[in-house]
């Protein structure tokens, strides 16, 4: 492999692309498609053998119920808010997966994720749409004009693991403020 007191200080960008290309020559197979992989940001797809999923539900809802109000380091109040609001919405396993996708099945991850996101949530848009989706019927005008404009889109094609990919063009909506990119009119 050559090394890094090599670099041909005329042409840095042909000394940079050898050491990439004899770093990569240096690694297995495995190691190489694991590293083009995360170069390009695909990671690989998680089986979801149902016996593993099963699992990792009973996981995370024990991990969620564990924890209490005030003993935790993370903000669980709005968690407990919309459990009480609507357990079936918090609890349902459907909900449940989309935070372990995210995560890779990791629970406490995953727990972590999902107090977070009940939190954020209940700053941008209030108690009120805590224990339910988010519908574009909720938006403020702002937010929706935003939404019909563009600025936001689900693009049509998935990435290469099945994911839904997210386009945001934030120059083709005139902002109010940073805050009013999401929020919820009082």
């Amino acid at each position: 492999m050559e090394s890094i007191s090599s670099v041909d200080e005329e042409n840095p960008s042909r000394s940079s692309d050898s050491l990439i290309a004899a770093a990569m020559e240096s690694l297995s197979f495995e190691d190489r498609d694991r590293v083009m992989l995360d170069v390009h940001g695909v990671e690989d797809v998680v089986d979801e053998e149902p016996n593993f999923v099963a699992h990792r539900l009973q996981e995370l809802n024990q991990l969620l119920q564990s924890l209490e109000n005030g003993t935790s380091f993370l903000p669980v109040n709005a968690l407990r808010l919309a459990e009480s609001m609507n357990p079936n919405y918090v609890h349902s396993p459907a909900f449940y997966m989309r935070f372990l996708r995210a995560d890779r099945f990791d629970s406490r991850k995953a727990a972590t994720r999902m107090i977070n996101y009940f939190a954020l949530k209940q700053r941008l848009f209030g108690d009120r749409l805590l224990a339910r989706d988010i519908l574009y019927e909720d938006l403020c005008k702002e937010d929706a004009s935003a939404i019909t404009k563009g600025s936001v889109q689900v693009l049509p094609c998935r990435d290469r693991a099945g994911r839904a990919v997210l386009f945001m063009y934030p120059g083709a909506h005139d902002w109010a403020s940073p805050e009013s990119f999401v929020s919820f009119p009082n």
